[in-house]
């Protein structure tokens, strides 16, 4: 749709969205029984929509009794968002009527075979009935035999479909194909195709369908390794759903040979700045729409970190001279192996013991993504290796740092390189969800000139990178397929207030 005034604007637009459902579903219909279909869409586009409703709906209607949707080692689907989904489709009535379902029997966060033998049950017992179940990769592959037993017991052999959160994970289906979808090779000995090998059990029992923003070669191209792979839609246009995302501004790059304490700096003032600009607006303006916001930033260790490789980062803070504007803030750093949290103080930086971790809710990586968007929190930044890198949904980012230096590359028929850049896109990623809905925006502003300010206060990320090659290739393709404050600003520019 052409927007032509502000009042146009629209947070999420159902006419893109409804153009991958119908393409989806007639290209599922015509795969679904031989082949792993593939939903590959940008972030924000609504691909969990597309699955809750309209495939869990398509579904039903060919006599599937469940949907068993998996995240990759933690849950990626939050309850409270896929209670919002079905809230507005399966859990409202009329939807039920309309399609002859009794009732829907849902679980989420399975971690127990008598859980999911509850749901079994309760679909035998009540047969015009739907199930949910999300559970991770990883206790479905641990169970899958137990699964396969049960879909047999309980009469539901290809009545079941799996959707797979991030299937571009662990897709290659051999050794060979792993340098070409992944960037690096792989041995064959300890090639591990979880998610793939998964499939390949499964596929006699489930119908399966994968959702990701990775484009692996061999999920894009049907000729390159296996051809169970197929690709439901069409690839976006640059810049179609720009109103849903947060736009990038241009990337601040730092020679990466530089010591830690000389580049954070930058990225922490560039947090607690954006913050300052939204309280100036508001003072200015006489508003309080930043009143209950806050702006917080996400940044990535360099090296796969154990406690003993904290230690460089942990120098580096000590070095680092304090600002009087990050005093009373927060940090935490969570590995594998730990969260370790630190307060900035006059004196410097100071780590938290257990107690104070306990006592401002640090315990778990639930919780501190409940705490950095938390207006009451103090704590402003998180760090990581590799978590949160898919799939984790933290509006309240506004700004990445990335000290990792990625190098996956294969060389194309004239030996140049070609980087695959999937994980720096998904990093990247983290930070474009947008903060504050545009249509709502617009709502509470008196002007064109004072929606664009807030706009650009609330919707718009900072990225901090490392000047390598594989990094300039990774965000070279970010802005392929995103567009920058500078487009959006024309855009704006160019539409009428009429509000």
């Amino acid at each position: 749709m052409e927007r032509k005034t502000f009042n146009d604007l629209k947070s999420f637009d159902p006419s893109i969205l409804g153009k991958y459902i119908n393409e989806v579903l007639i290209n599922w219909d015509k795969w679904r029984e031989n082949y792993w279909g593939q939903v590959v869409l940008k972030p924000s586009t609504g691909k969990t929509i597309i699955t809750l409703r309209d495939i869990a709906k398509y579904e039903y209607s060919k006599g599937t009794r469940l949907m068993i949707y998996t995240g990759k080692e933690t849950l990626i689907l939050e309850k409270s968002k896929f209670d919002r989904e079905l809230l507005e489709s399966w859990d409202n009535v009329n939807f039920r009527n309309k399609i002859g379902c009794e009732a829907i029997i849902k679980q989420f966060n399975v971690t127990s075979k008598e859980i999911v033998e509850g749901v079994l049950n309760d679909l035998k017992n009540q047969p015009t009935s739907f199930g949910f179940i999300t559970c991770t990769l990883q206790w479905l592959e641990k169970n899958q035999e137990w699964f396969k037993e049960k879909f047999e017991e309980y009469d539901i052999v290809k009545k079941v479909i799996w959707v797979s959160d991030e299937s571009g994970q662990e897709a290659s289906s051999k050794a060979s194909t792993t340098e070409y979808n992944n960037g690096s090779a792989c041995d064959e000995r300890i090639h591990k195709a979880r998610r793939f090998k998964l499939y390949q059990n499964f596929k006699d029992y489930v119908y399966a369908i994968g959702l990701t923003a990775d484009r692996k070669l061999e999920i894009m191209d049907e000729t390159f390794g296996t051809d169970a792979y197929r690709v439901l839609n069409t690839l976006q246009p640059r810049g179609e759903n720009w109103e849903s995302v947060s736009q990038p501004k241009k990337t601040i790059w730092f020679d990466p040979r530089l010591p830690m304490n000389e580049t954070f700096p930058m990225f922490l003032n560039y947090v607690i700045g954006e913050n300052c600009i939204l309280d100036k607006l508001d003072s200015e303006s006489g508003k309080n729409i930043g009143e209950h916001i806050k702006r917080t930033g996400f940044f990535q260790l360099p090296t796969l970190a154990s406690d003993n490789n904290l230690l460089d980062f942990k120098q580096a803070m000590i070095k680092m001279a304090m600002q009087p504007n990050w005093i009373g803030k927060h940090m935490v750093v969570t590995t594998n192996e730990k969260i370790t949290g630190w307060k900035f103080m006059k004196g410097g930086v100071k780590e938290l013991n257990t107690n104070e971790m306990k006592s401002y809710g640090y315990t778990s990586d639930t919780k501190i993504i409940e705490k950095v968007g938390d207006i009451m929190s103090p704590l402003y930044f998180i760090g990581v290796v590799q978590k949160f890198i898919y799939g984790t949904n933290i509006p309240s980012f506004c700004a990445s740092m990335s000290w990792r230096e990625y190098g996956m590359h294969y060389k194309d028929k004239n030996r140049e390189a070609v980087y695959v850049t999937d994980t720096g896109i998904q990093y990247l990623c983290r930070v474009i969800r947008l903060l504050y809905k545009r249509d709502e925006l617009v709502k509470k502003c008196d002007s064109k000139s004072q929606f664009m300010e807030y706009d650009y206060a609330l919707n718009t990320c900072q990225n901090f990178l490392p000047r390598t090659q594989w990094w300039v290739a990774a965000e070279r393709r970010l802005i392929e397929d995103f567009y920058t404050t500078e487009n959006t600003n024309l855009i704006q520019e160019g539409l009428e207030w009429n509000h």
